[in-house]
C-alpha cells in the first residue's frame, strides 16, 4: 500500500467520524435553533461529504481488492458528491478567513461575556481569543482533510479508469485478427 492510498484510507475514516459527529450535533441544533434554514443547508453540505467518504470507502476497497465491482453509478455519483464536499471545504475555509479577520472588541460585543467570569487572572478576552484561535486551527484542519480527500479520490478514481480501459483493450485485443 503506498502513503497515498494510506493517506486517502485515513483522510476518508477520519472525515466519516468528524461528519457524523457534526451532523449529529447539528441535528440536536436543529431543534432549538431559531432560524433552521442555515442549519438545513449546512446539514445538506455535511451530508454530501459524508456521502463522498462512503463512495470513497467503496473505491478503495476495489482498488485494494480489484475483482470486487463499483456500482455502476459511482462515477457519476463520487464526481458530483465531491464537487459538493469540496465546496463545502471552501465554504469552511472562507468562514475561517471572516471569522480571523474579526477585531477582539467586535468579538466581546457579539459574544456574552458575563458567563465568563475572571479567574485565576485569566480575563473573558482571554478565553474568547483562545477559543477563536482553537476554532480556526481545527476549522482549518477539516477543511483540508476534506479538500485533500476530494483531490485524492479523483486520482485515484482516474488510476483505477485508466485500468480498467487497459484491462478492455488487452481483452479486445487478444481476439483481434488485425491486430499482430
Amino acid at each position: 500500500m503506498s502513503f497515498l492510498f494510506g493517506l486517502f484510507r485515513f483522510l476518508t475514516w477520519g472525515n466519516i467520524v468528524v461528519a457524523c459527529f457534526f451532523i449529529l450535533f447539528m441535528l440536536m441544533s436543529l431543534l432549538l435553533a431559531p432560524s433552521p434554514l442555515s442549519l438545513l443547508m449546512s446539514l445538506v453540505l455535511l451530508g454530501a461529504v459524508l456521502y463522498h467518504n462512503i463512495l470513497c470507502t467503496q473505491l478503495q476497497r476495489t482498488i485494494a481488492n480489484p475483482g470486487t465491482p463499483l456500482p455502476e453509478t459511482l462515477p457519476r455519483t463520487i464526481l458530483v458528491s465531491g464537487i459538493i464536499a469540496f465546496m463545502y471545504a471552501i465554504l469552511v475555509a472562507v468562514n475561517l478567513i471572516f471569522i480571523s479577520r474579526v477585531a477582539d472588541s467586535e468579538l466581546m460585543k457579539m459574544m456574552n461575556t458575563s458567563a465568563l467570569k475572571e479567574t485565576d487572572g485569566v480575563s473573558a478576552e482571554d478565553i474568547l481569543r483562545l477559543g477563536r484561535r482553537m476554532a480556526i486551527i481545527l476549522g482549518s484542519i477539516h477543511a483540508a482533510a476534506i479538500a485533500v480527500n476530494c483531490e485524492l479520490s479523483r486520482i485515484f478514481f482516474n488510476r483505477w479508469r485508466k485500468d480498467q480501459q487497459e484491462k478492455e483493450e488487452d481483452s479486445n485485443s487478444f481476439f483481434d485478427i488485425n491486430n499482430p
